[in-house]
């Protein structure tokens, strides 16, 4: 006689999963059919194997028990035997992993394969309420996966019969937090490193749900190399973004690429430079093939300065400020200090695209402690036909500064630009072609 007594009645009843049932010392089974007409072939299997009832053992079970994880850390777990034998068969395996740090996320990535209808494992704290409760069983795919609560707890037992494979997993936790904030850039503190949370800590990947922004200002006698050492984001997370902005909001660069194949390195000149990241929602990924994440590396270096100075006059009232390919240098900026005639403004005239070739900064007045006008407009241009763009002064006096691009993509630098204080009537900028210099115009290097 069968120590107890089990009636099933319906149509598949194990329809996903086999049910296992245990028995102490006989079974017997009985089956009847119904006569009820169906659409599908009806049928059964049991499969009936004996085994010795033992003790619960963990003695294969990895890092077994209740585990702080620190900040950085990766905890490993799973079956001792873990691809290269079976696991033993009376395993109990408990695991409970917690942090207590803010702006951490745990995180678990594991691989599980077991006897499909027997040997489960109950895992809580990785999905949110009202399903927090996961259990695996049989094959699992290799997942990543953020934690919805500070404590992660795994229980595994399997029965004295077939074994599987077994597990092996991670458990990480992971900086969430950004450091967002305004950072200013110092003839003495001249370094910075700007990174996805937790990529120098080594975490695998970032946490979602991310919106991180810092602001980097540097001294406009300065200018900031910037480059990108590492860029890496996820896969198949089109809503992860990373923008680099200037001090006018111009990007210069933005990207939810996988793999970046854009320009890595940037001159900024315009006294200010931010950065923004954003992740998405998603709490389970495919688990990450290489680090992901970012890390930019920042090295504010005091500009080099070729100063021409323009006063014009009633016999001299037009400058041509073109650079002749930078001739004069790559690394250099040009400055031009220009003084219209009493009463009267100072325009310039583009004849030149900018982007990718200079960076622009204009000052209403005679130094850089005048206001920087907007110039982010004539980066968006990719040609200069018909009626050239300008910008003018509201004052007698206007500095202008331009500064190659060295890491740029175009075959050939080249700024055509010319300055004066003539108008007539309205503003006109129709019939200014000169490409000479004219005005009293005076030479000097700074550093």
């Amino acid at each position: 006689m069968a120590s107890h007594l089990l009636l099933t009645i319906g149509r598949h009843v194990t329809d996903d999963e086999p049910v296992a049932l245990y028995f102490l010392k006989s079974l017997q089974v009985s089956f009847a059919p119904s006569n009820r007409t169906t659409s599908y072939s009806r049928g059964f299997y049991i499969l009936v194997d004996s085994f010795k009832r033992g003790s619960a053992s963990s003695e294969a079970c990895m890092n077994n028990g209740a585990v702080t994880v620190h900040s950085g850390q990766t905890v490993l777990f799973g079956t001792a035997n873990f691809g290269s034998g079976t696991y033993p068969p009376n395993m109990q395996c408990s695991y409970s992993f917690s942090s207590d740090l803010k702006d951490h996320l745990l995180a678990i990535s594991m691989e599980f394969e077991t006897e499909k209808c027997c040997d489960v494992m109950f895992i809580d704290g990785i999905a949110p309420p009202p399903y927090n409760l996961y259990n695996y069983q049989g094959f699992m795919q290799r997942t990543f996966q953020f934690a919805s609560t500070q404590v992660i707890t795994m229980n595994f037992t399997s029965d004295g019969t077939v074994q599987g494979v077994g597990f092996n997993g991670s458990v990480y936790n992971i900086d969430c937090a950004c450091g967002s904030g305004v950072y200013q850039l110092t003839p003495n503190d001249t370094l910075l490193q700007i990174t996805s949370p937790g990529f120098l800590h080594g975490a695998p990947t970032y946490c979602p749900e991310l919106n991180c922004f810092w602001t980097i200002k540097f001294p406009v006698d300065y200018e900031v190399m910037l480059n990108i050492s590492d860029i890496n984001l996820r896969t198949g997370s089109q809503q992860d973004q990373f923008v680099i902005a200037d001090n006018f909001a111009r990007v210069l660069l933005s990207t939810n690429s996988t793999t970046y194949y854009g320009p890595t390195r940037f001159i900024i000149t315009s006294g200010q430079v931010s950065i923004n990241f954003t992740s998405a929602s998603t709490m389970v990924l495919s688990p990450p093939l290489t680090r992901e994440g970012f890390l930019v590396d920042l090295r504010m270096v005091k500009k080099y300065i070729r100063r021409t100075v323009i006063t014009f006059t009633d016999d001299s009232f037009m400058a041509d400020i073109s650079t002749r390919s930078f001739v004069e240098g790559l690394n250099v900026t040009y400055e031009y200090s220009i003084t219209a005639r009493p009463g009267k403004k100072v325009t310039t005239h583009f004849f030149t695209t900018l982007n990718g070739i200079a960076n622009l900064e204009i000052y209403d007045g005679s130094d850089t402690s005048a206001a920087m006008i907007d110039t982010s407009f004539l980066y968006n241009l990719t040609t200069m036909d018909g009626v050239p763009m300008s910008v003018r002064s509201t004052g007698e006096k206007l500095l202008v500064r331009v500064r190659p691009n060295l890491f740029n993509t175009k075959e050939k630098l080249d700024f055509q630009a010319m300055v004066t204080d003539w108008s007539q009537g309205t503003h006109c900028t129709h019939g200014i072609n000169s490409t000479q210099p004219y005005g009293r115009e005076e030479n000097k290097w700074k550093e």
